[in-house]
């Protein structure tokens, strides 16, 4: 990526034409990226002012300048209403011929120095402890989330995801294995350092906040596990690979060690992307490479989300833990892609352009996660969850209502867990009275059109449940059975 500003000049010229001190002012002062060129906001100097991984010793420093502060105040004062021995030590050590101004400014100099200035290298000292030891910790952010990063974007770019999901499907018995076997050499040695950032620098980790450590952690665990199965995949014998290549994810009746155990991988794999996601979050502090990266590691784990929602459709445990994950995703990717188009039609446009071109392909792999998750939930949890819908009229049940009329409708939900549901009631066509309860009340149309409500239900944890009602009309015919309720999509987590 450039690092050019906007006059054709690098951020490293740009701080040599501004000078030492008006730098020194600059990343002091400036808190938006959007005033820096990314040269600036990857230099030391400009995060030690801005970096939350170095807030402590930012406020080390600020402590140390508070105290310096009031003792300079002491120090004035002092040095303004001197001892009357000072005034004679110091005319003894001048010349008669002196003028009283310079011998004033003699006096003042001596004393303010004497009080002052062991202060001065106290407070040096600290900065220079401070800001060494924020170079020395952004130097171990650095190096990781370059590792994490790296890794994951190889990974997307072979589309690792894409190709485990066929290889669980396609080919022969005897393909199938020869394809393990060259992803995962039969020399593979589980004690090999396969990512040489971790191995040497993990004592570095200390010094980092427990939310990131443990991100990144979870990251090289997941990934050394992948390599772990990749390993078992390849000793798997042919003879042992007896599901037919017609087999598609969640048909696991009969399914064999080789099936499953690729299965397992793109589960490893989808916990390794999302843990390097939740790393690269917290690690890389200038948006757009941020953005970048982030989009990169989504390609992968959004496949692998798929066909995982589609393998465990039938596994409540893993599939429920599945599903948690969808509001995750319904944050995030609608607001990166928000974030990105932004910053592209920005003033830094060239530092999000990697971004904005890689935002098609994620759309199109995030609306076929949420279709997929959506698809299965709805099979897995409509049948089972006891959802029933009454309408009443002056407090008596009725199966059909007056158009006109207002009636009060009321919707159960069996809720399995132990957090209070939420209601959100609406209308193209009814007049209803504002309610976030179970029940609402509504005036029906007075024409003979139908009436259709949709009710979202939702919980704290993630849980959500969407709803249409039909409300149906007396008009005189044969007796009606009452409200008529479709489940339009249940994430089995109410």
């Amino acid at each position: 990526m450039s690092t050019s500003d906007a006059d054709g000049k690098t951020g490293s010229e740009s701080r040599k034409r501004r000078g030492l001190f008006l730098t020194l002012w600059r990343a002091w002062w400036v808190r938006n990226d959007e005033e820096l060129s990314a040269e600036d906001a990857a230099s030391t100097l400009f995060r030690f002012f801005r970096s939350k991984h170095v807030g402590d010793l930012r406020l080390i420093e600020l402590l140390a300048r508070w105290l310096l502060l009031p003792y300079l105040l002491v120090a004035l004062l002092i040095t303004l209403i001197p001892p009357a021995n000072t005034a004679q030590s110091t005319s003894q050590n001048t010349s008669p011929n002196t003028p009283p101004i310079i011998f004033q400014f003699l006096i003042f100099y001596k004393t303010f120095a004497q009080y002052f200035g062991p202060a001065v290298p106290i407070y040096g000292a600290i900065v220079a402890w401070a800001y060494i030891s924020a170079s020395k910790r952004l130097g171990v952010i650095d190096l990781f989330a370059c590792e994490i990063s790296t890794l994951c974007r190889v990974g997307t770019i072979f589309d690792i995801g894409i190709i485990y999901a066929k290889m669980y499907s396609n080919d022969t018995a005897t393909d199938k294995q020869a394809a393990a076997k060259d992803i995962a050499s039969s020399q593979f040695n589980s004690q090999e350092q396969y990512f040489p950032i971790f191995e040497q620098n993990s004592s570095d980790l200390e010094s980092l906040e427990a939310l990131v450590v443990e991100s990144i952690t979870e990251y090289y665990t997941y990934m050394k596990a992948v390599r772990d199965l990749l390993r078992k995949l390849a000793s798997i014998k042919v003879s042992r690979i007896t599901t037919s290549i017609d087999s598609a994810p969640g048909d696991k009746a009969e399914i064999d060690p080789w099936h499953q155990t690729v299965a397992d991988i793109i589960y490893v794999l989808f916990l390794g992307y999302e843990s390097a996601r939740k790393a690269i979050t917290d690690l890389t502090e200038f948006q757009p490479t941020r953005a970048e990266h982030i989009i990169a590691i989504l390609l992968t784990e959004l496949v692998c989300y798929s066909f995982l929602c589609k393998f465990h459709k039938d596994d409540k445990l893993r599939f429920s833990r599945l599903q948690l994950r969808l509001s995750d995703y319904e944050n995030v990717v609608p607001e990166l892609i928000k974030r990105v188009n932004l910053g592209y039609h920005g003033n830094q446009r060239k530092y999000w352009a990697p971004a904005q071109r890689t935002i098609a392909d994620l759309k199109a792999r995030y609306i076929a996660a949420l279709d997929s998750v959506r698809q299965y939930a709805i099979m897995n949890n409509a049948a089972s969850r006891e959802v029933s819908v009454t309408m009443r009229h002056h407090d008596k049940p009725i199966a059909a209502a007056i158009p006109g009329s207002t009636v009060m409708l009321e919707i159960q939900v069996q809720n399995k867990g132990l957090v209070p549901l939420r209601y959100s009631w609406t209308s193209p066509s009814a007049k209803l009275a504002d309610s976030d309860m179970s029940s609402v009340a509504l005036t029906l149309p007075r024409g003979p059109q139908q009436t259709v409500l949709l009710v979202d239900v939702t919980n704290e944890e993630g849980g959500a449940l969407t709803a249409s009602v039909a409300i149906p009309l007396a008009n005189g015919s044969a007796s009606q059975d009452g409200p008529v309720l479709k489940i339009l999509f249940d994430n089995g987590c109410l």
